[in-house]
């Protein structure tokens, strides 16, 4: 918006996405790459400016072989600006691989 700059929606999300694919790698949850599996009951609830400190907890709510399931809440000085539910899949190397090859 001109004249009124505002962090997007969706990069609040992603944002909670990538921590959670740091926690997964971090404690060996998942076998190789987490790729993004959707979103539910996702709210925005303020906005996020720059400069602003922006603070993301991640729960984890269930965890299947191959698919991860997170509830995350953002918060901009102690403020919920957004909150949803995230789901991670599963993708090997192999299979990102494959992907690539067939691109090409």
């Amino acid at each position: 918006m001109p004249g009124m700059p505002l962090m997007p929606g969706v990069i609040m999300c992603e944002a909670a996405a990538q921590l959670s694919s740091y926690y997964s790698h971090r404690y060996k949850l998942m076998e190789g790459l987490i790729g993004f599996g959707g979103l539910e009951e996702v709210r925005f609830r303020g906005v996020v400016r720059p400069g602003d400190r922006f603070v993301i907890v991640c729960k984890l709510l269930k965890l299947r072989r191959s698919i991860m399931t997170c509830q995350f809440q953002c918060f901009v000085n102690q403020n919920l600006v957004c909150e949803g539910i995230l789901k991670g899949v599963s993708i090997s190397a192999e299979q990102v691989a494959g992907a690539q090859a067939a691109d090409q």
